[in-house]
């Protein structure tokens, strides 16, 4: 079963492209590892599987989903969460 299905994503930012014509398909139990080198686009689709950025053309779903059509404050409740590498984000008691 897919998990995640990512189709032909671009993203441009005033024509520039940050991604283009991105595809992946993540069955259940996988793993998979994003890695590139600076720039590649890594933190772009991050983005927009979490719909902080909008695309510009394609398609993403979760767990047969659509998530375009949702805004990012809804994407946790279709079971989806994102994490950033920021150690402080809760106080240490």
């Amino acid at each position: 079963m897919k998990v995640l299905s990512v189709k032909d994503v671009s993203v441009r930012f005033g024509g520039i492209p940050a991604l283009d014509n991105v595809s992946l398909d993540l069955e259940a139990g996988e793993i998979c590892g994003l890695i590139g080198p600076s720039g590649a686009g890594k933190t772009g689709l991050f983005n927009c599987l979490s719909r902080i950025y909008d695309v510009s053309s394609g398609h993403i779903a979760f767990r047969g989903r659509s998530l375009l059509d949702r805004g990012a404050h809804q994407i946790a409740a279709l079971g989806m969460g994102r994490t950033f590498q920021h150690l402080a984000l809760f106080l240490a008691e």
